[in-house]
């Protein structure tokens, strides 16, 4: 057999392997989710099923089969998450940024409910190139601001950008000169209220300020609502509501 002959035998031989390992693939987790649905509504009775083994990537020794993930993806117990309204007589800002990776552009927003979760007040921006650090800073900020502006001084700051609440609540020192002059400036607004608590929330709850964010993107200067807009009405009743959202972990 010539050379050229039994490179193309083994081409074939590696392509047939790798079409039906990726069928075989789809088909069995396309089962585990049809069994998993089951198993929740009907609560079967397990089946032992028996799967070809994964392929080891040849530069590296570690194993990642798509089935385990999947497995590990709908075994994992979702998170229950909802917005939540503040105490009697105090409000409540839920901000934040939104970053365009192939832009680079970035727009703000935020809105502002009172203990009844009737809308106060919400806001837009678009601030041009920036990093979603800086949009999460500069909503927060800008936030505050619209609220010392309107005599609110019990506030309840919400936002869905875990480490900068984290960094905000602690005080922590950051290396970026920019990122650091926004929270100096997020530090000397704070002592001018009465009483501040913030928080984080997954991005679920935090729906309505991720909305006003989106609509910063399309917006040619600054904008504030004194009326909520109805693109939010719906998500603004189902906070009112309670409503809760289901978060798998990821």
């Amino acid at each position: 057999m010539h050379e050229k002959d039994r490179d193309k035998k083994s081409q074939d031989v590696v392509a047939f392997t790798n079409t039906f390992y990726g069928i075989w693939t789809l088909c069995s987790s396309l089962f585990l989710i049809y069994r998993h649905r089951n198993q929740e509504n009907h609560r079967e009775v397990p089946i032992e099923l028996h799967f070809l083994p994964p392929r080891k990537d040849k530069k590296s020794s570690t194993v990642q089969s798509p089935i385990r993930q999947l497995i590990r993806y709908f075994h994992k117990e979702p998170i229950p998450v909802a917005w939540k309204k503040p105490r009697i007589g105090w409000t409540k800002l839920n901000f934040d940024g939104s970053c365009k990776c192939l832009s680079g552009k970035a727009s703000i927003g935020g809105v502002v409910r009172n203990h009844n979760a009737e809308f106060l007040l919400g806001y837009a921006e678009s601030i041009g190139q920036a990093n979603s650090t800086i949009a999460e800073l500069t909503a927060l900020r800008k936030g505050l601001e619209l609220v010392l502006e309107n005599g609110w001084n019990d506030i309840w700051l919400e936002g869905d950008a875990k480490t900068l609440v984290e960094i905000i609540v602690k005080r922590r020192k950051v290396r970026c000169t920019e990122v650091q002059r926004h929270i100096n400036h997020i530090n000397t607004i704070l002592p001018e209220f009465n009483n501040f608590f913030v928080s984080h929330i997954y991005r679920e709850g935090n729906r309505a300020a991720d909305k006003f964010a989106q609509m910063g993107h399309h917006l040619d200067q600054p904008r504030i609502w004194r009326h909520p807009p109805d693109e939010l009405l719906a998500q603004l009743l189902e906070d009112a509501q309670g409503k809760t959202v289901l978060r798998r972990k990821g």
